[in-house]
């Protein structure tokens, strides 16, 4: 059984002006022959053409949201346990009870929300986006980093950490649906019909060979 890439390859040859398309054109059969080489030839290779870009988006779709999946619980996770930290080194208790109220107003599930699916992760984005307060947000920007960045910036990459998968997961759908919509907009309907209409199509032009008495090595 022959691969359809290795089709495609033929029927490419026959189609070539370098190829053999001269000796097809040549002889009156053959000439007739060639809409339906072409037609032959356009479906398998629209299919396999979009098909593939949608799996190529689909894969890229898959690694982006990984990555955003880890950063999400990154962040999470950093932010709850220094918070927690502060909270131990602070030397008054009032100073320890703001840094465990905003870690606790932000991340009330603590540190579960990095075990979560996809889907919940979306979810608490944007519950956690609708927790933060000033008062929050006033908390983590105390919180600066060596490289000058804080708290309240890994707290806005939590967030759109999780938008992105959101919009990734919405992505998905819309590729998956032109996926499964690929057959009903191919005039052959599906990849295995083109393949089918491309075998019939083969015998055809071997059988015009046959008759013209033209032999050439397709």
């Amino acid at each position: 059984r022959l691969r359809n890439p290795t089709l495609v390859a033929i029927s490419t040859n026959w189609l070539n002006p370098s190829g053999l398309r001269p000796l097809i054109e040549g002889f009156a059969l053959g000439k007739a022959r060639l809409p339906m080489l072409e037609a032959a030839h356009r479906g398998l290779t629209a299919m396999a053409d979009t098909a593939s870009a949608i799996d190529a988006e689909l894969a890229t779709l898959q690694s982006d949201s990984q990555a955003a999946a880890t950063t999400f619980g990154t962040m999470a996770r950093g932010i709850y346990f220094t918070l927690t930290g502060l909270a131990e080194l602070a030397p008054t208790p009032e100073l320890a009870a703001r840094y465990t109220a905003a870690r606790d107003q932000l991340l009330p599930q603590g540190t579960s929300v990095v075990q979560w699916s996809y889907t919940d992760k979306m979810g608490e984005a944007e519950l956690i986006a609708q927790r933060r307060t000033p008062a929050t947000d006033a908390v983590l920007a105390g919180v600066r980093l060596l490289d000058q960045s804080t708290a309240l910036d890994a707290l806005d990459a939590l967030i759109a950490a999780g938008r992105t998968l959101s919009q990734n997961a919405l992505r998905k759908r819309e590729l998956e649906q032109r996926r499964a919509a690929l057959a009903d907009e191919n005039p052959m309907r599906d990849g295995n019909q083109a393949r089918q209409f491309w075998m019939r199509v083969a015998r055809a032009l071997a059988e015009d060979l046959a008759l013209s008495d033209v032999t050439p090595e397709v």
